[in-house]
């Protein structure tokens, strides 16, 4: 027995040692309970009936309309029978309750039931659908206002332990007796009770009981879910309208997916809510906790199965449905492929006593036979996304010869419709691929170079239309790097003689653009739609040779609005001497560079000038900026820059200035307080919390 099964024992049998004797040994126990014949026919009836309840005034109205009763007599009937060591009843005082369960529900069905002729049910079922329609505001409040009522003395008429005890009793009615010819009766009674649903706040109440009813009525839910479609009462705002409270909040969407998760593992219904869940997901909401996103890596696993979906046919049939009625179909059809996936935490809500498929392997023959069925659709479905090529590329590494080669004839014919932009995003892909498997080439992952050779060969076969973006790639950002032939991760010295063998491979390109006479500007404007680049920096060592050329910085500037590019370059120059800060300085205000832009110049002039730092000819609010964060020493000018931070800077910067002052000055104790004097007036940045270190 596992832990689940246990747990499961125990809530059904409250711990109480003669109920789970009897589950275990399914039911060999020859004596027969005194309440048997102790208590009348309709008591136990109605216990039947309602399974369990409290002392909420409209629990008792039920238990004496059932009864024919006054409560207090029910009670004198029944609560002899709760001791013992076979009671029909199990009693819980709490402090602000008394709450009656059956000592075993499914023991008293072994011993009992109803008939659906029988007047009591009827009377039943009239008042499960009033007590089951009342949405009282106790049960759409969230944690919190819950806390809130219980302090204020709010209660429910009707408790919310009558509610559950009653839907439980449909479904042993049904199930656990394996009375199968009550289920039209059962379908009407669900189907009844949600034609009184008719607005958000109603479908908040009903979630409540919602993976219940759907064991009780599978069709009836799924009737009034599919209506919901194209004539909405307020379900869907359950979704739009999601809590985000960690502590507090309150998602009644979780149980209406429990609900399509029951649904999803038995076969005669998966159909019709594995549609549903479709439609849902199309919707694209943005998900607090649960989400169809879950359900989905299930329902599609290559090498297990969850869901009634059992064959390959069905996955590969599912599959081929999703991807015409869910847009967000291809990655969950990608996720499921084998090796793709992370770890799939726990199984499919499934219903208590209904015929549901429970988890299980898949043949590894049926894996490879989805996995090339998902391949297939996800090929066809691609329809020019570079996003969806670079997972598939990336995936492509673990694929048989025949299936990459599939995959690269797709790329080929979808390339020779893609942009340049769009190229160079499939090409980076490509490099990456290559890059990775040849840095760990040691590695039981990694590809041979034969299968890695026939990546370099897909990527001579893609070109630009326009020849500088062939060389974009020298110059973004990331970790890895430009090279097809690394140094591997195990080989000594391996960093530095791929950065050496990256800076030498920068060097021969931009050579070669410069004896090819491209188009320079066209590279700095394609390269400026990624802020962190180095192109500024190659251009600088490669193309100026350290030299400063305006023309250069001019282009930078021009066509990369945040400047960073022309920043990189300048600090990259051997000399950024008064005079071309000066015409630097200049074009940056004639094209209307932001403020930001401008202090970082002289932040420039500062780190690199031998003489008194032209920040001080700026104006004010460049001064602000400059010394909000500035936290460099400036040799031979220290104790003006205290004063200018001391003026315009934040404690936090002028604290980090003057650790530093005292560090290489060793000021005298006298000298430091007179600094300190008046730093409570200073402004506070929101990088505040090395104050108290500094001082």
């Amino acid at each position: 027995m596992d832990i689940n099964e246990a747990n499961r024992l125990v809530a059904e049998t409250h711990g109480l040692y003669v109920p789970m004797k009897k589950k275990i040994f399914n039911g060999a126990y020859m004596k027969v309970p005194n309440w048997i014949a102790g208590i009348s026919d309709r008591i136990k009836k109605t216990c039947l009936l309602l399974g369990q309840w409290t002392e909420a005034d409209g629990d008792k109205a039920v238990i004496e309309c059932l009864s024919g009763y006054k409560y207090e007599e029910f009670l004198e009937h029944i609560l002899p029978y709760s001791v013992g060591e076979d009671p029909f009843l199990h009693v819980i005082h709490d402090s602000q309750t008394v709450s009656y369960y059956l000592a075993s529900v499914e023991n008293t069905w072994d011993y009992m039931s109803i008939s659906t002729d029988d007047i009591l049910w009827n009377k039943f079922s009239d008042i499960f659908i009033e007590v089951l329609n009342e949405s009282e505001k106790l049960f759409l409040y969230s944690a919190e206002e819950k806390i809130l009522a219980q302090f204020k003395g709010e209660k429910l008429f009707w408790s919310a332990t009558i509610r559950n005890g009653m839907i439980r009793t449909l479904i042993m009615k049904a199930f656990y007796r394996n009375d199968e010819e009550c289920q039209y009766a059962l379908d009407s009674l669900v189907e009844k009770l949600l034609g009184f649903v008719s607005s958000a706040e109603q479908w908040k109440y009903i979630s409540t009981f919602f993976p219940d009813l759907c064991e009780v009525s599978p069709k009836a839910i799924l009737a009034r879910m599919e209506a919901e479609i194209s004539e909405p009462t307020g379900l869907m705002s359950l979704f739009e309208n999601q809590s985000g409270d960690i502590l507090f909040g309150k998602n009644e969407y979780i149980n209406i997916l429990w609900g399509i998760e029951e649904l999803l593992t038995q076969r005669e219904y998966v159909s019709r809510a594995f549609k549903w869940l479709l439609y849902l997901d199309n919707l694209s909401y943005e998900y607090k906790s649960n989400c169809p996103k879950d359900i989905f890596s299930k329902v599609f696993c290559s090498w297990y199965n969850f869901s009634a979906f059992q064959s390959s046919k069905d996955k590969i049939d599912a599959a081929e449905l999703a991807i015409d009625l869910d847009k967000n179909a291809w990655d969950h059809i990608y996720n499921a492929l084998p090796g793709n996936h992370n770890s799939i935490v726990g199984e499919l809500y499934g219903p208590k006593y209904r015929d549901h498929s429970t988890v299980g392997s898949v043949t590894v023959a049926d894996v490879n036979t989805i996995a090339i069925a998902y391949l297939r659709i996800l090929l066809s479905h691609i329809d020019f996304s570079i996003s969806r090529w670079e997972k598939l590329l990336k995936f492509s590494a673990d694929l048989s010869e025949l299936s990459q080669r599939e995959v690269f004839g797709k790329l080929l014919y979808e390339v020779t419709q893609m942009t340049d932009e769009e190229i160079v995003c499939i090409k980076k892909t490509i490099r990456g691929i290559i890059y990775r498997h040849r840095y760990f080439a040691s590695a039981d992952w990694a590809m041979s170079d034969d299968k890695i050779l026939c990546y370099e060969a897909l990527l001579e076969e893609i070109h630009t239309t326009k020849p500088e973006y062939e060389y974009v790639y020298l110059f973004q950002s990331g970790r890895d790097f430009p090279l097809l032939h690394p140094v591997p991760y195990d080989q000594e010295g391996k960093r530095n003689r791929n950065e050496k063998n990256s800076e030498r491979l920068r060097q021969e390109k931009l050579e070669e653009f410069q004896i090819r006479k491209y188009e320079l500007e066209l590279l700095i404007k394609i390269c400026s739609k990624q802020d962190r680049n180095s192109l500024g920096r190659a251009l600088a060592i490669y193309w100026s040779k350290g030299e400063f050329d305006f023309s250069i910085y001019k282009m930078l500037i021009k066509n990369q609005e945040s400047g960073e590019m022309a920043l990189d370059y300048l600090q990259s120059i051997n000399v950024f001497d008064k005079m071309v800060f000066t015409s630097c300085l200049d074009e940056a205000r004639k094209q209307e560079c932001s403020d930001n832009f401008i202090m970082r110049l002289y932040r420039i002039e500062a780190y690199r000038t031998l003489e008194f730092p032209l920040i001080s000819e700026a104006e004010e609010n460049i001064k602000r900026l400059f010394w909000r964060d500035f936290r460099v020493y400036i040799i031979g000018h220290e104790y003006w820059a205290l004063s200018e931070c001391k003026k315009y800077g934040t404690l936090q910067s002028y604290l980090e200035l003057l650790y530093e002052v005292n560090t290489q000055n060793n000021l005298k104790v006298e000298a430091l307080f007179e600094y300190l004097i008046g730093i409570e007036k200073m402004s506070r940045s929101q990088d505040f919390q090395m104050t108290e270190f500094y001082l």
